[in-house]
């Protein structure tokens, strides 16, 4: 899941809710450097959709305004590959129809 909002978005609702980064990293069972690393900005990424589920229930905020899924190479490399497939039969038959 990726971080859409800027840090300092991130910062401001934590100190709102009254979370430490350490005490933030507990709640989301994620090591403390994790939270470092958002607020920082040296990441814009969790692992685990858990994990931006956690931090987004101990803020109180909604997840699909803090975080989007990501899409891996691999999926996308499967979609590309499978709408060549697609595209490919396309034109076999369009080859084979024949107008009266």
């Amino acid at each position: 899941m990726k971080l859409i909002v800027p840090p300092a978005i991130l910062a401001d609702r934590m100190e709102v809710k009254g979370f430490s980064n350490r005490r933030l990293a507990k709640y989301a069972e994620v090591a403390p450097g994790t939270i470092d690393n958002l607020l920082r900005g040296a990441t814009k990424s969790v692992n685990k959709g858990r994990t931006a589920e956690l931090i987004c229930e101990a803020l109180d905020a909604q997840l699909d305004l803090y975080f989007l899924p990501e899409i891996s190479s691999v999926a996308v490399e499967k979609k590309t590959n499978t709408v060549r497939e697609v595209s490919g039969r396309s034109k076999a038959r369009a080859g084979k129809l024949r107008v009266a």
